[in-house]
């Protein structure tokens, strides 16, 4: 039996009645009220999108809770989802949010994934999100991770914006080379994905 979520993010089903695959009802997790019933959420294909929920039919979900049964054929349902990935998207809807006129933008709580690889030719550039956030090429815990792009493997760190130019000195300064700390492994949703980290 197929469960919603277990985040602690409210779900909720949006209906989708001109769906032509069949998936008359998206799965989506609530990022941020942006007022009274208008949120932007998080839809299964992974885009922020904006919504008022008082003008469009949905369901209220629990957390980890089978989906309706009558209704369970037709749900297009998010795959699971780790905690710094959506950190991380809850991050950008705030912003989207705050640019909407919903608040202001805190840039002083800005983070950002670099490149944390000293003798990277890219070392200290941002990394490409969705390369990140994708499962097959990214893991990514609190503050640090790895991508694979286009058959590398790079290591990244998030770092606080304001921090970025005393972390490229202190990195730059520490040398060293991430590849060579042994082997870590992660379970991500039921399976394990193995990044090695020895050369």
């Amino acid at each position: 039996m197929e469960l919603s979520l277990d985040v602690s993010e409210d779900q909720v089903l949006v209906n989708f009645p001109q769906d032509t695959d069949g998936f008359y009802w998206h799965h989506h997790l609530l990022l941020h009220r942006v007022a009274g019933g208008v949120w932007l959420w998080l839809s299964p294909d992974y885009e922020i999108v904006r919504h008022d929920l008082g003008a469009i039919p949905h369901r209220i979900i629990e957390r980890r809770s089978p989906f309706p049964a009558d209704i369970a054929d037709e749900i297009y349902a998010h795959d699971p989802i780790g905690k710094s990935t959506l950190s991380a998207f809850k991050r950008q809807a705030k912003v989207q949010a705050a640019i909407l006129g919903d608040g202001d933008i805190d840039y002083s709580e800005a983070y950002e994934w670099v490149i944390r690889e000293p003798q990277h030719p890219k070392f200290g550039v941002g990394a490409d999100v969705g390369l990140i956030n994708n499962g097959a090429t990214g893991l990514a815990f609190s503050t640090k991770g790895v991508i694979i792009d286009q058959g590398e493997e790079i290591y990244v760190e998030r770092v606080l914006v304001n921090d970025l130019e005393d972390w490229r000195k202190r990195k730059t300064l520490e040398g060293g080379d991430d590849r060579l700390l042994g082997e870590m492994q992660a379970a991500r949703d039921g399976w394990t994905w193995e990044a090695r980290l020895s050369s």
